[in-house]
């Protein structure tokens, strides 16, 4: 009888280490998939949505989020702001939704903020430019949006 209650003991513990391994795994794998989410994944699963953004070099800006690109976000704060996803410091309220870039079209998510700036130019819009080393570096082109 002692045998058999020694060989079961050995069992359990054998068990429960092997569960431990899995459990040990799992944690692992989950932590590795939540790593490789983008903070532009996060923040385009709030499209249509009013986030805050803390921005390097201007500060605080808030309003509908219109779209997101591969590099860069387009807020409407009142009005329509192109910002580069490098410059984002914080974001406020942002849910763990994500949204991958193929998720929302096969162009849209993978567009470069150079392609987003191209089209400014040749509509001739209007536009401020903001630097991250001075707040006072502006330079705007002629009305034409």
């Amino acid at each position: 009888m002692r045998w058999q209650d020694l060989f079961a003991d050995l069992e359990g513990q054998a068990g429960a280490l092997e569960w431990a391994e899995i459990d040990a795994e799992v944690a692992d794998r989950t932590r590795g998939e939540i790593a490789q989410v983008t903070l532009l994944n996060r923040i385009r699963a709030q499209v249509g949505q009013r986030i805050v953004l803390t921005i390097s070099g201007v500060g605080s800006l808030a309003g509908p989020l219109v779209q997101v690109g591969a590099n860069w976000l387009l807020l409407n704060a009142p009005d329509e702001v192109v910002v580069p996803g490098s410059a984002i410091i914080t974001v406020s309220n942002l849910p763990t939704t994500a949204t991958s870039p193929e998720g929302v079209g096969r162009v849209t998510g993978r567009l470069p903020m150079t392609a987003a700036l191209r089209a400014i130019a040749i509509d001739r819009c209007a536009v401020t430019v903001l630097t991250r080393r001075r707040q006072t570096d502006r330079h705007a082109r002629p009305r034409g949006c």
